[in-house]
């Protein structure tokens, strides 16, 4: 390769002529080789490369995929196991709420007789018990 008035000669053909490459071009061309080499050195280039050349590299692949599908579908089990536990729990507190209210209402009535009973006993004087 020769510099020749501003472009650069790579080779010279049998008539004299030769290609000539501007340095605009000639950096272009080496930035695009230089991004190619960068894909080919990717993880993901080098992945690609290693199952076309590797039946033992595919082999482990699948079998961990096998084993992540089956850890999945026993997370699917499991989840589906929790939502039945959580709506069965649910309507547990929600009957147990009821309950609970209804035996909230009965302590502020025998609360109220308590006072009553325990005022009559100290000549009428209001009497009030703390708590519920």
């Amino acid at each position: 390769a020769e510099y020749m008035g501003g472009a650069i000669v790579l080779a010279e053909d049998t008539r004299g002529g030769g290609l000539r490459l501007e340095p605009a071009t000639l950096d272009a061309y080496g930035k695009a080789v230089g991004a190619a080499v960068a894909a080919l050195q990717s993880e993901s280039i080098a992945t690609l490369l290693t199952l076309r050349n590797s039946q033992r590299f595919v082999a482990r692949l699948s079998q961990s995929l096998h084993s992540r599908l089956l850890s999945a579908a026993k997370l699917e089990a499991e989840v589906a196991g929790l939502d039945a536990r959580r709506a069965e729990a649910n309507e547990t507190m929600a009957r147990n709420r009821a309950a609970l209210t209804k035996c909230i209402d009965a302590v502020v009535v025998l609360k109220a007789h308590l006072e009553a009973a325990i005022g009559e006993r100290f000549k009428g004087r209001r009497v009030v018990v703390a708590g519920e």
